[in-house]
């Protein structure tokens, strides 16, 4: 089974992951692993501004998913029953994986609550470095971030993360039941 995951940034995607990697077994892949393994190879700082810019860059030079053959690359390769899809972000992405029997799944949070996580999240180079507002503005116009919430209520799925981890992973453990049914 393969999930694909979207979500804003900080909305609890990589809660989930994590704990259906620790809980079922899951493997993950993720678009900005993609980005990153790039970053890394031309020798720049691993921050969502370079990461965006990456991936901007990729898209409009290249097609809007050009990203989509080295995730499905990375995916053949893996044998778990369970494989995970993190960071979707457009449509075409969408679209392109089709073929892979994916279930997309919503993954959110209020924007309030993102940006309390944001503030104490170290994973990015620029985390816990803007404002409430700037926060807020990257969601309403980052190429890679303003699409989310269209995106979102077009999936299989949708999780509502505004309370505790143990609330959230019993909303996952109820999605995979009915999946697996």
């Amino acid at each position: 089974m393969i999930l694909a995951f979207i979500g804003e940034k900080l909305g609890g995607k990589d809660a989930v992951t994590k704990y259906l990697i620790e809980n079922h077994k899951a493997v993950q892949v993720k678009y900005s692993e993609v980005l990153d393994e790039i970053l890394e190879i031309l020798e720049l700082e691993k921050s969502r501004k370079n990461e965006t810019a990456l991936a901007m860059g990729l898209r409009d030079l290249f097609g809007r998913d050009v990203l989509v053959p080295a995730l499905k690359n990375k995916i053949s390769k893996l044998s778990s029953p369970l494989i995970i899809m993190n960071g979707v972000r457009f449509q075409e992405e969408i679209e392109s994986i089709k073929d892979l029997e994916i279930k997309s799944i919503y993954i959110t949070a209020p924007t309030e609550t993102r940006y309390q996580r944001y503030l104490k999240r170290i994973e990015k180079t620029d985390d816990g470095t803007k404002s409430f507002e700037d926060f807020q503005n990257e969601d309403k116009n980052s190429p890679t971030e303003k699409h989310i919430p269209n995106l979102g209520s077009k999936a299989d799925y949708s999780i509502d993360n505004t309370g505790s981890l143990e609330e959230l992973y019993s909303k996952v453990d109820k999605l995979l039941q009915e999946l697996n049914k």
